[in-house]
């Protein structure tokens, strides 16, 4: 691809500049902070061993993937999953043979070797109809040997135990979403069917022992399906307790305003608790959408620009990149095995990522127009991602040659197509569901 100098996701037809304008401002002599991993995503898009459409992912720079469901029902019986990969509950924990990676090997590898790092969940995977059956979801019976079977799955993609690796697997999660994800105390979790207060005792029992094996590791949790009021329990105990958290992991599936005023929340409770120090990861996030759809793209922006520019979230996971054509899966069409327009802010993003700084920027109309500036390595890149109406953008930047631009659009004919466009008047027009980079040289 030619080298990227401006990046505009748009609808088929930018609009004319009668549209309402917009002014956007920016100053890139100053960075403001680091821009941080908003472009992860969960579980990676193979089909039983099948790992060509991971290229998409290094083109991306996906810096994460977040193995919670992978392999589909119970892990496809093979995957991740901790009963995948020790089989027998009662067998010795310490003996190699009583473990089975051989899947989840040839995964992890093929995520390494495409520059992704795996953020392992240790857990099991999400049984949406535990209300006819559960198998899995269970408190384990033996905390204690639960944790230390965890502690030998880390050794081994850490350390090399048992024929393994030594690879950079940095957060290792545990559990997913026992919350139930409402407020409502009637709803029950998918993936916990025991009592908040045995889940509590268990997280503790398995990160106290986890942090004191591994104490360069990052070892957190709960992924947090959205119950703040069980938050807010989950916190208190782990300080009651003196518990380590190096991270806090929560998910949101809604507008990009929704999941920052959620960020928002779970930071107040850290700092409530005497977590201020941990991160906190959004490992599952999904605006909703037609994948095939540019308004859709241009939420799926605004949610990276947004996290990134009012929060402190330090990762993000876009649940998910699975190759399906469930709802949830946006970032690929299963139908022509390639990107859909989803995919596509992720690279933009990624553009803007590797130059590491964020600038200060703003605009007059921040419930349509997301705005994000970045800079560093001799290149400076302004993103914008408009998720209302046909609107003009005037651009009033500082520390910028608007003279010296080309324009790149994403619409239902054209994805990172050079247009040859340029903005040497200040303006940019942006279609309903519209996005932009704008890269200056």
């Amino acid at each position: 691809m030619k080298k990227l100098v401006l990046l505009a996701a748009a609808v088929i037809g930018a609009g004319a500049f009668g549209a309402p304008e917009t002014v956007v401002t920016g100053d890139f002599t100053k960075v403001v902070r680091p821009l941080r991993a908003m472009h992860g995503v969960g579980q990676p898009p193979f089909i039983f061993t099948q790992y060509r459409m991971f290229k998409y992912l290094r083109r991306a720079g996906i810096p994460y993937s977040r193995l919670h469901d992978v392999g589909g029902w119970l892990g496809g019986g093979l995957w991740v999953d901790i009963p995948n990969l020790f089989r027998n509950f009662d067998a010795d924990e310490t003996k190699e043979e009583n473990y089975d990676f051989a899947f989840t090997d040839d995964l992890v590898r093929q995520l390494l070797a495409h520059g992704v790092e795996p953020f392992f969940r240790l857990g099991v995977t999400i049984e949406n109809r535990h209300d006819l059956h559960s198998y899995r979801i269970h408190p384990p019976k033996d905390y204690a040997k639960w944790a230390r079977i965890c502690e030998h799955v880390i050794r081994h993609y850490t350390e090399g135990w048992a024929n393994g690796m030594k690879a950079k697997i940095d957060y290792w999660e545990i559990w997913n979403e026992a919350d139930g994800g409402s407020d409502d105390p009637a709803r029950k979790s998918g993936t916990w069917s025991g009592t908040p207060e045995q889940y509590f005792e268990f997280h503790a029992v398995a990160a106290r022992h986890l942090k004191a094996k591994f104490p360069k590791l990052r070892i957190g949790g709960p992924a947090l399906a959205g119950n703040l009021k069980w938050a807010d329990r989950f916190l208190g105990h782990m300080a009651a307790h003196q518990v380590p958290l190096d991270f806090f992991s929560w998910h949101c599936y809604g507008t990009p305003g929704a999941c920052v005023k959620r960020a928002q929340a779970v930071r107040k409770l850290l700092e409530k608790h005497g977590y201020g120090a941990a991160e906190d990861i959004m490992n599952e996030w999904n605006p909703g959408g037609d994948r095939a759809n540019p308004a859709t793209a241009a939420k799926v922006m605004a949610v990276m620009l947004e996290m990134q520019k009012k929060t402190t979230t330090s990762v993000l996971c876009y649940y998910d990149a699975r190759f399906s054509p469930d709802r949830y899966a946006g970032l690929f069409n299963p139908d022509t095995w390639r990107p859909s327009l989803a995919y596509y802010p992720f690279v933009a993003f990624n553009e803007a990522y590797k130059l590491g700084g964020e600038v200060a920027t703003g605009t007059n109309t921040p419930d349509q127009i997301a705005v994000l500036g970045a800079s560093g390595k001799g290149r400076r890149i302004l993103l914008l991602a408009n998720v209302g109406g046909e609107v003009s953008v005037r651009l009033d930047l500082t520390g910028v040659d608007l003279a010296n631009v080309q324009v790149l659009r994403i619409d239902g004919e054209n994805t990172l197509t050079l247009t040859g466009e340029g903005v040497a008047d200040g303006k940019i027009s942006l279609p309903a569901g519209g996005s932009a980079m704008i890269v200056f040289l």
